[in-house]
């Protein structure tokens, strides 16, 4: 089965953007990293969890996953942008 959140983040990478997780602390738990399985580490590791994309430091968008959720209503919420429509188009 296709995992629609690893997915969703390897097409960010692929663009070249960084991804940076907040697993619901005040801090990043992970900052502008390119790992694909740190990333989905990180993200796995929480009930949810919002991932936050960079482009040359700025971000150029954001994703809110709830992990427990099936895994095609896994990605809950995004900021509406093409780019994350593209992202998220799963």
């Amino acid at each position: 089965m296709i995992n629609p959140v690893e997915t969703m983040i390897d097409r960010g990478l692929a663009k070249g953007l960084t991804v940076s997780v907040d697993g619901g602390g005040d801090e990043f738990d992970l900052e502008n990293s390119t790992d694909l399985k740190q990333i989905m580490e990180d993200v796995t590791a929480v009930d949810d969890a919002h991932i936050h994309f960079f482009s040359h430091a700025e971000e150029v968008g954001w994703v809110y996953v709830v992990n427990w959720n099936d895994p095609e209503e896994q990605i809950s919420d995004y900021s509406a942008n093409p780019l994350m429509d593209e992202l998220c188009n799963v």
